[in-house]
């Protein structure tokens, strides 16, 4: 997804791809956290993330961050929109990591 929100204006395809994966009725943005921390990732996410919620599409975010963690990655008026979303925390062990 942020590979996707560097391309260019001209390259119509990723820009039509994107838009619509910004504008689908539910989302699932798995590993959120997991990416180089870049200014152009936060900003992305809070442009991206935001427009999601000012609309009120559906998105699922998925991430091994906890909530602090999470809140430091992102944006605080992104953070503001999503605190107050249903979390659910898996504490178990993880089963990659007992291999």
């Amino acid at each position: 997804l942020i590979e996707y929100s560097k391309a260019r204006i001209e390259d119509s395809t990723k820009v039509e791809e994107l838009n619509n994966i910004k504008c689908c009725d539910f989302l699932i943005l798995d590993e959120l956290g997991i990416g180089y921390n870049t200014d152009h990732e936060r900003i992305f996410l809070h442009t991206f993330l935001g427009f999601r919620y000012d609309n009120r599409l559906s998105t699922l975010l998925i991430s091994n961050l906890g909530k602090r963690e999470l809140q430091a990655y992102l944006t605080a008026p992104l953070w503001d929109r999503i605190k107050e979303a249903k979390w659910f925390a898996f504490t178990w062990e993880s089963y990659r990591g007992r291999r």
